[in-house]
């Protein structure tokens, strides 16, 4: 059996509290073992307490590989794929079954009926369900409730001509440095180095910084440096510039045969990618196969990492960047995805001495929050110290591409819906609006134009923060100091420029730039001797 960690799919789980010390009522369904050949899944118990949805389940020992959802309805009588739990493996019991559970918070979104069970057997392809129609009634100590952010401390607004200047298809941009920088990552002079690799920074060995030691080709980051690669070998119409990325690419291409655990945002994205290309090749049988695989990976996703005390990571930005699929699952504009995003931005205002110190440039524009891997961090670019945590230029990079791809979706959508989840998302970024609960603002109304402009002003607002800390060079490293703002850590960081590159990119298309990318890969690169 593989044992799967339970996650739950809670709207803002981040902060949330455990209620402790109240009675919780358990409905109990099947106290014993089934007996030997009984139902390959039955629901034991569940119980709903203080907010959070207890459960577990007998799970016959069919195969190495399982996934097990409950699906239900929120408050609004409403279910949809992600209206979902996922249940972990606890412990084998008789009669060769073993003993799922689960314990979730769902108290944002609500819970009001267990509608089934289902029971992967990923290995032998088998899918096993039980209806359950059980009503959920609330037990315990009321549900707890997530603290407010604080109140803004800016209002930037619309796009502004110092970050279209500096991310300009020109020489001596930071859009153009950027490019040049990265390739510069890619075939390095490097003793011992296959065509192709890609290092993750010029610290290491053979660099003149030799601390810390990033002299490595990571999966995760050669990845996404050749997705910036692709990007512009896709936009280029020049024959030089695309002989130049496809011979880069064939050579990443050849050279790649590694395996690697990639986070679930990226597993569904390669899933639903394999479906649509199925579905063209007339395949029914593929599609259908990989997207019940992509459904049961939605069952065990979360818009929150729960191994954080916090509950605030990075890696949620980042996943929607380089894993959303365009199929609104965990999209941009997901109210979940909000409210975690508004705390996460907001849990360094506090951390890093240097926000406090300096909120906008020279020329009095705002500047956005100096943002880090995760509040407790303490890795400090060469080590690990108390306090040690730094915010991050790629990190910085992707909360600015994340506003101005919110505001690429609801342009296209033409409305915006506010929920009780996503609320303090637009009161602390978009306060002009003046949203309330339950509105839909249509495209072209004044509360429409007025979010999107605080999206656009937000994301030019956390890019001026990479430039306000990024040397005259425009070399980027992998952190800036939390109490000075200098360069820190591993120099030259390829995720940080392909970072810079990728919002860059985002704001061109908000902006209706068409030409921007093509304009840039037609320049091509100068290739490492």
């Amino acid at each position: 059996m593989r044992r799967r960690t339970a996650a739950g799919f809670a709207a803002g789980v981040a902060l949330a509290s455990r209620v402790a010390g109240q009675a919780c009522n358990t409905t109990t369904l099947q106290n014993d073992v089934p007996a030997s050949g009984g139902p390959n899944v039955t629901l034991k118990s569940f119980s709903y307490c203080g907010g959070t949805l207890n459960t577990s389940a007998y799970i016959a020992n069919l195969d190495y590989d399982k996934a097990v959802t409950i699906y239900y309805t929120n408050a609004q009588g409403k279910s949809t794929p992600l209206s979902s739990v996922g249940l972990g493996y606890d412990s084998s019991v008789a009669n060769n079954y073993e003993l799922w559970t689960s314990s979730t918070p769902v108290w944002i979104d609500g819970i009001t009926q267990l509608l089934n069970i289902t029971y992967q057997a990923t290995d032998i392809g088998e899918t096993y369900s039980q209806q359950l129609g059980q009503k959920v009634i609330a037990s315990g100590g009321p549900a707890p409730s997530l603290p407010s952010p604080p109140k803004p401390y800016a209002t930037p607004l619309g796009f502004q001509n110092d970050i279209t200047t500096w991310l300009a298809v020109a020489s001596g941009s930071q859009l153009e440095r950027s490019v040049t920088k990265m390739f510069v990552n890619i075939n390095p002079n490097v003793t011992g180095a296959v065509e192709g690799v890609v290092v993750a920074g010029r610290s290491g060995p053979t660099f003149a910084s030799k601390d810390p030691d990033y002299e490595y080709d990571w999966v995760r980051d050669s990845s996404l440096t050749y997705d910036v690669v692709q990007m512009l070998y896709s936009a280029s119409t020049k024959a030089k510039a695309i002989s130049q990325y496809e011979n880069v690419l064939f050579k990443y291409a050849t050279a790649r045969a590694t395996e690697q655990n990639d986070p679930s945002m990226v597993q569904r994205k390669a899933l639903v990618m394999g479906v649509k290309f199925a579905k063209k090749m007339n395949d029914s049988q593929t599609a259908s196969t990989l997207q019940s695989a992509a459904d049961a990976l939605s069952s065990t996703m979360s818009p929150v990492l729960h191994d954080k005390p916090s509950y605030l990571d990075a890696a949620v930005p980042l996943g929607l960047i380089h894993g959303y699929a365009g199929d609104n699952v965990y999209s941009w504009t997901n109210d979940q995805i909000q409210s975690t995003i508004v705390r996460f931005a907001t849990s360094f205002i506090d951390v890093y001495p240097i926000f406090n110190k300096t909120q906008k440039d020279s020329s009095g524009r705002v500047l956005g929050i100096p943002t880090g891997r995760y509040p407790e961090d303490i890795y400090n670019g060469t080590g690990t110290q108390q306090n040690g945590g730094n915010p991050w230029y790629l990190t910085t990079a992707a909360l600015a591409q994340y506003f101005w791809a919110s505001s690429q979706q609801y342009t296209s959508a033409g409305e915006i819906q506010v929920t009780n989840t996503s609320k303090d998302f637009f009161d602390y970024f978009a306060p002009s609006a003046n949203v309330t609960v339950g509105t839909t603002c249509k495209q072209n109304s004044k509360k429409f134009n007025a979010v999107i402009d605080s999206l656009n002003g937000w994301g030019d607002a956390f890019m001026r923060t990479v430039k306000y800390y990024t040397p005259s060079d425009g070399s980027l490293a992998e952190e800036y100091n939390r109490n000075t703002g200098a360069p820190q850590g591993c120099v030259d960081l390829t995720w940080s420029y392909a970072s810079v590159l990728t919002a860059a990119f985002q704001r061109a298309q908000v902006r209706k730039q068409t030409k921007y990318v093509e304009n840039l890969a037609n320049l091509g690169y100068t290739e490492n001797s």
